[in-house]
């Protein structure tokens, strides 16, 4: 008698995260892989000194936004102008997680 399961892993990490600025919100954009099984994806952001890389790979927590697993956009609104801040993408299931890469962008002036 043959048994067949259906193996569930950590989703991988999001990839291609890229992100557009106005003066006051980010719009950003990721890929996943189409054969992973995400749950939701949670959004964390924090403003920054304007360092390319945050420490350690990580990013503290300003704000966290949960968005749904169908989602593969979000806009990032009341935000401070001319400020640099870091995005992470986290991919969750109920088995495991994955961060998707530190993304730094600034928001522009008013009037830019």
């Amino acid at each position: 008698m043959l048994l067949f399961y259906n193996v569930v892993l950590p989703p991988s990490a999001p990839t291609d995260l890229s992100a557009e600025s106005s003066s006051t919100s980010l719009f950003i954009e990721w890929k996943q892989s189409l054969s992973d099984v995400v749950s939701n994806y949670s959004i964390i952001y924090n403003r920054t000194d304007g360092c390319r890389k945050a420490p350690s790979g990580s990013v503290n927590i300003m704000a966290l936004m949960n968005v749904s697993n169908d989602q593969r956009t979000y806009t990032l609104t009341g935000l401070q102008e001319n400020i640099y801040y870091q995005i992470v993408l986290v991919a969750r299931n109920i088995v495991g997680k994955n961060k998707s890469q530190v993304l730094t962008i600034k928001t522009l002036s008013d009037g830019m």
